[in-house]
């Protein structure tokens, strides 16, 4: 317990540090339309989101690529795209190459459709990707755009997400 706490601790340092190396306000708002994007969930919405926000989107599903977020990462399961507390390091770098290199790629868009998960919050402040979307109950500081739902539904979520990206020419 004592452990969990350092280590969230660390990570909030992380953070901060990441957010403080980053300022391209121009970067974010630029009129690029979205050809790549990383999205970052849990096990609880599942592992088809990729192909839902594809669908939404318009874009072919080689073009999205999936991190999972999973509790408790069974041993036997060994998959390039689920990741748990284990896979990061004490001040929360990724520890696997194949993750570190998924997530430093420069991606168009990423999507963080989980809240308050320090880990990933970790991998949003460290991204190079040009915009960032993620529910409004997250820090804000790590997002270019969020959305505020009261029942945090992806449908609703995905709807949203495509009418203002619309809006800012991005699709």
């Amino acid at each position: 317990m004592i452990l969990s706490g350092i280590r969230e601790k660390n990570l909030r340092k992380y953070i901060e540090r990441e957010l403080s190396k980053k300022d391209d306000f121009e970067n974010r708002f630029s009129e690029s339309k979205i050809n790549s994007i990383l999205i970052l969930s849990d096990e609880s919405i599942g592992h088809n989101v990729d192909e839902l926000i594809s669908n939404v989107l318009g874009l072919e599903i080689s073009k999205v690529k999936l991190l999972i977020f999973k509790e408790n990462k069974d041993k036997n399961l060994v998959s390039d795209i689920v990741v748990s507390q284990k896979d990061f390091g004490f001040f929360g770098k990724l520890k696997n190459a194949e993750h570190q290199q998924m997530v430093s790629l420069k991606y168009d868009l990423l999507i963080n459709y989980t809240i308050d998960n320090y880990y990933f919050n970790s991998i949003v402040a460290s991204s190079d990707a040009k915009f960032k979307v993620g529910f409004l109950n997250n820090d804000e500081r790590l997002y270019d755009f969020m959305i505020s739902l009261k029942d945090n539904n992806i449908s609703s979520f995905n709807k949203e997400l495509k009418k203002y990206l619309k809006i800012l020419n991005k699709i």
